[in-house]
């Protein structure tokens, strides 16, 4: 599925679609594979890892701070001016159905952990934050109870209804709610689609939100 770059890079370009049981059922198995380990450097010793998720035929989507990956790939690569999203092109089988969710809805997300295999876990969705991460602090993000680890970036967020929504931003140690009360429990960040759904018209030329 993936071409390997020869006699340009000093280290091996690792590049993986491959897909394993979930440790859960709640996803289906059509979003299970549409969302792949993107890898760059030597396994175990020195690389970088994340995840992505398939739009469609065309598209792949991913966090941008899979930036380092991307440019290893010498792929087409498009990133969110203000937003941890990017799109890149890798034409290959498959399609997600894009989508929003309501409040109090059952979320759960997909994405392969550092040197795991993939992870399906549940989540609760808790409220939009501003990102406190410099790079972007101008993009709002959804905030979840519910484990998030290294190399889930880029991974996809579904909805009970199995449609994509978002893409796994990173973690969260403390949250402030609407009530002034400070959350210190811990959990997932994710971009929603619905959010910046302009840029991905913009880029991809489809549009996921009527």
């Amino acid at each position: 599925m993936k071409k390997l770059l020869t006699g340009l890079l000093t280290v091996p370009l690792l590049l993986s679609c491959v897909h394993t049981e979930p440790d859960q059922t709640y996803v289906s198995e059509t979003n299970i594979q549409n969302v792949e380990k993107i890898f760059v450097g030597i396994p175990w010793l020195l690389g970088a890892e994340g995840s992505a998720v398939r739009l469609n035929e065309e598209w792949m989507v991913t966090a941008a701070h899979n930036a380092l990956i991307m440019e290893l790939k010498l792929e087409e690569v498009y990133y969110h001016p203000t937003c941890d999203i990017a799109v890149y092109r890798d034409k290959g089988e498959g399609k997600s159905e894009v989508g929003n969710w309501n409040f109090g809805e059952t979320l759960y997300s997909v994405g392969y952990p550092t040197l795991q295999h993939i992870k399906v876990r549940e989540h609760k969705y808790l409220q939009n934050v501003t990102n406190p991460d410099h790079r972007y602090k101008n993009c709002v993000v959804a905030a979840t109870e519910g484990k998030s680890t290294i190399g889930q970036s880029g991974g996809g967020v579904y909805n009970d209804r199995n449609e994509l929504v978002g893409i796994i931003h990173g973690t969260w140690k403390q949250l402030h709610n609407f009530d002034g009360s400070v959350n210190n429990e811990g959990g997932m960040l994710f971009t929603s689609l619905y959010v910046v759904q302009d840029w991905l018209y913009e880029i991809t030329g489809e549009q996921y939100f009527e």
